[in-house]
């Protein structure tokens, strides 16, 4: 799968191309486009830059794809967003590989979201490296003005961390924490820690290794 980036002035009809791409060659499926700005939506664009919402969008396209059903809404923190992205996404690509073709989906309009927070938030959702049978184009007028949000998106995953060892377990790949115990000063970070180790007739370092240990089979403590 890859990422291919549309850009052109206003008023080049960009968002006119992917609200109503039309293709008449069978090894494509067409998902559909989310425009951040729909002249069908009474909604602003920030409204549907928001994460929920165009997660909820890309669940309702893709059951539908596959099953013809809608799914049930519910209430998802960030962390779940993105995993539920990432599930759609393979989802949609092995439906195109069965039928030995290759889907895209349209993501018009980034240019319209006035919060960068916002925007990096939105982009966040995509995975680095998208499924093999999957292309998503996205579209503004410059390529180069939105960079950043882009280069955000790498760095927000790293510094989310229950995000990266969930990954990272599911993929068994090892997760190797960052200081862990704090160069030894875990029990001033962690005041907690000293009253259960106390409990426990230890000291806080190896309540905190113990407790790392017990989260996940991919973390390696050194």
């Amino acid at each position: 799968g890859n990422y291919l980036f549309l850009e052109g002035a206003h008023g080049y009809g960009k968002s006119t191309f992917c609200a109503h791409f039309r293709t008449d060659d069978k090894a494509l499926v067409n998902l559909g486009a989310y425009c951040i700005l729909s002249p069908d939506s009474t909604l602003g664009a920030d409204y549907r830059a928001q994460p929920a919402v165009f997660v909820e969008w890309l669940a309702t396209a893709v059951t539908g794809l596959l099953t013809g059903q809608t799914p049930r809404k519910e209430e998802k923190g960030y962390p779940e967003l993105v995993r539920k992205t990432e599930q759609y996404l393979e989802a949609f690509s092995e439906y195109c590989a069965r039928s030995k073709r290759h889907g895209v989906l349209f993501l018009d309009g980034l240019n319209e979201v006035t919060s960068a927070g916002l925007l990096s938030e939105l982009v966040g959702l995509l995975p680095l490296k998208l499924p093999a049978h999957v292309t998503v184009v996205l579209t503004a007028p410059n390529y180069a003005a939105r960079r950043s949000a882009f280069a955000k998106q790498t760095h927000s995953e790293v510094e989310d961390p229950e995000v990266v060892l969930e990954l990272c377990t599911k993929k068994n790949i090892a997760y190797l924490p960052f200081f862990p115990i704090a160069v030894g000063h875990v029990a001033k970070e962690k005041p907690a820690l000293a009253a259960l180790a106390t409990t426990h007739g230890a000291t806080p370092a190896p309540i905190a290794l113990a407790w790392l240990l017990a989260r996940s089979n991919s973390l390696l403590t050194i």
